[in-house]
């Protein structure tokens, strides 16, 4: 923003405009008029997308799931990717007995918000109404490490790093030996939080999950649609997503079965 009052500029100003101070408060109120129209631009986005959200909202209260789906999945699409939409869709989905669509929206709420109570319930209602493992896929630990999002971890497991950091620079500044013994406990901390963030960083990019979403998916044994068919699968049962080839993925499903199933038939939940 343009400052009027300095002396040294005055000059300058009036010669490149025959009205100086003019000109200046021109400049200014165009800036500001810019900033207004950008804000009311972003207000207005906002309230569109709130807008849309409260029709979907109000189309599954009338029992309209279906229109209701498409208007949820319209804010998806636009990236509108909030763990309430995906709750709200995974609701709808429910309603519909469409349980693996239910699962995968559940599954990406959680993934967005792990702390959410009322997906959490939602889902592991969903699972055993089902007769599905009330915990999915993964073991204890990595639902233990799915509490809480990637960048979270990175932020906790970072913060004696930050804390050295800190009190060195504390003593330095001070020429104070009395953060001597804080400093070092920090330092000593370093090496275990980095491993502990390089085990949860493996462990969660080690183990890409995805859902079956139509019923009685088969489960080939290898990537051709004539290859021996091992099992059926459910939909709503969740897998373990290992190699990829052509339209397939291999899969390990909760019952420790190996094979291959066409991509058509599942869902991925992408890392977070």
């Amino acid at each position: 923003m343009v400052n009027p009052s300095p002396h040294n500029f005055k000059t300058l100003k009036q010669d490149y405009c025959a009205e100086g101070n003019a000109c200046i408060h021109l400049s200014v109120s165009l800036r500001r008029l810019m900033l207004m129209f950008a804000i009311a631009m972003i207000a207005l986005s906002v309230k569109g997308n709130e807008s849309r959200f409260d029709q979907a909202n109000r189309l599954f209260e009338q029992g309209e799931f279906e229109t209701a789906i498409v208007e949820y999945n319209s804010l998806i699409e636009s990236g509108i990717q909030t763990p309430a939409v995906h709750f709200n869709m995974g609701n709808a989905y429910f309603r519909q007995n469409k349980t693996g669509m239910a699962i995968y929206h559940y599954l990406m709420a959680q993934t967005l918000d792990p702390l959410d109570a009322d997906v959490q319930a939602n889902l592991k209602f969903t699972r055993d109404t089902a007769g599905l493992p009330s915990g999915g896929i993964s073991s204890a630990w990595r639902q233990w490490i799915r509490t809480l999002p990637l960048n979270t971890w990175f932020i906790l497991t970072s913060l004696p790093f930050w804390g050295y950091c800190v009190l060195k620079t504390a003593q330095l500044l001070t020429a104070s030996a009395k953060w001597k013994g804080m400093r070092s406990a920090f330092g000593w901390m370093i090496g275990p939080g980095a491993c502990l963030l390089a085990i949860i960083a493996w462990t969660i990019s080690g183990q890409r999950v995805g859902v079956v979403i139509t019923d009685r998916a088969p489960l080939h044994s290898s990537p051709f649609s004539d290859s021996k068919n091992l099992s059926e699968m459910k939909t709503g049962e969740e897998v373990q997503l290992l190699a990829e080839k052509n339209q397939w993925r291999q899969i390990r499903n909760t019952k420790g079965e190996l094979g291959w199933m066409e991509m058509s038939h599942l869902k991925a939940i992408p890392i977070h």
